[in-house]
């Protein structure tokens, strides 16, 4: 696939990198990853957005990275080899949109070889619903790899990118009629749990243990950890000791804490939806490739894979330096490589149920 790549982030320069990716004669769809401290006019976007004459996808988020470079500024436009069928889902966080009904239109193309790129807000509050709904839509006929888009600070009044202008509060789906390799690799490990727990609404835990959810937590905390944690520095820790939903076969749902509300309750990114137990997780050590450590994870016959790694900002932040090293192996290992730190993980190679991932590292190789 076509890259292309400006470490400005201004808008002559997305006219400009656009308009090469668009020049370019194999080009049928535009994929792009953008960073948030870009900081562009919605309207100038929008304007720019409107005119192009095949499908565009893409999202903001806190940084991207193309081979071993991190860029808190900027933006990569992959050219794809052919156009997406897309359909975009507007007020997912609205209890009232019918999901199942969205998409209900939206068709996979023909043949054995499928991938829907799934490209959310991440601040929207329904995401584990809309997970839900596309798998109970498609199941196993098709890959998934995506993303939650945005600011970790504060909500973007668009965040997605689309052949309509810039979206919030919405979802695009993205199939291709291309070979994809899909690993989900977890970055945490138990520290205590686990524990009942009272939702108060499917984003939100009430009860932890049965005592107001915030006190209990920073107990916990100080008591396994020695750190103590307040109203004023909750999302800085929390961030790294998330909630767990434990699955079948040890699999394990991560949920992170984002605020606490003045009653208490501890708000987190992700629905928890039926749940009655979590556990507390902190990172696991391991610094290792997901590709490099996942052996059953084929390499593609087509050289010119393009890797697509996706991962948390707290992960990140956790690896420090160790993170470049991951990048750098992930370079050696596909000189096509490209990626984001995410509010959000999306990744299904189609024998395991769609989750909507968080504190997890999700890689794709698309071989086209």
């Amino acid at each position: 696939m076509i890259i292309h790549l400006d470490k400005a982030g201004s808008l002559i320069r997305f006219k400009d990198c656009l308009a090469s990716t668009l020049a370019e004669p194999t080009v049928q769809g535009v994929f792009i990853l953008a960073c948030e401290a870009n900081q562009l006019p919605e309207d100038k976007l929008n304007e720019l957005l409107r005119k192009v004459r095949v499908p565009v996808i893409g999202g903001i988020f806190p940084e991207i990275f193309h081979q071993q470079t991190r860029l808190d500024r900027g933006f990569i436009m992959l050219g794809l080899p052919q156009a997406p069928e897309v359909s975009l889902i507007p007020n997912v966080s609205n209890p009232k949109t019918n999901l199942r009904q969205h998409l209900h239109s939206h068709s996979l193309p023909k043949g054995a070889a499928r991938t829907m790129i799934v490209l959310v807000d991440g601040q929207a509050t329904r995401i584990s619903s809309l997970m839900e709904a596309l798998y109970c839509r498609f199941g196993l006929q098709t890959n998934f790899l995506g993303a939650g888009a945005g600011s970790q600070h504060s909500g973007l009044q668009g965040c997605l990118f689309s052949k309509e202008g810039m979206l919030s509060d919405h979802a695009i789906l993205a199939s291709l009629a291309i070979p994809s390799h899909i690993h989900v690799s977890p970055r945490t490990q138990k520290l205590q749990g686990p524990f009942p727990i009272t939702l108060g609404d499917p984003n939100t835990i009430q009860l932890l243990s049965h005592k107001p959810a915030f006190e209990h937590y920073r107990h916990i905390l100080a008591a396994a950890t020695g750190q103590t944690v307040n109203r004023q520095n909750f999302s800085e820790i929390a961030r790294f000791y998330p909630f767990g939903l434990n699955r079948s076969e040890g699999k394990r749902i991560v949920r992170e804490p984002l605020l606490v509300r003045d009653d208490g309750a501890i708000v987190c990114r992700g629905g928890m939806e039926g749940e009655h137990f979590v556990d507390i997780l902190s990172f696991s050590p391991q610094e290792s490739s997901p590709l490099e450590a996942q052996t059953t994870l084929s390499h593609p016959t087509n050289i010119d894979s393009t890797c697509l790694l996706l991962t948390s900002v707290a992960h990140a932040q956790h690896m420090a330096d160790a993170f470049t090293r991951m990048l750098r192996s992930q370079q050696q290992l596909h000189p096509s490589f490209i990626g984001a730190l995410t509010l959000g993980e999306i990744g299904n190679q189609g024998g395991t149920h769609l989750e909507y991932h968080s504190h997890t590292t999700v890689t794709g190789l698309l071989d086209a």
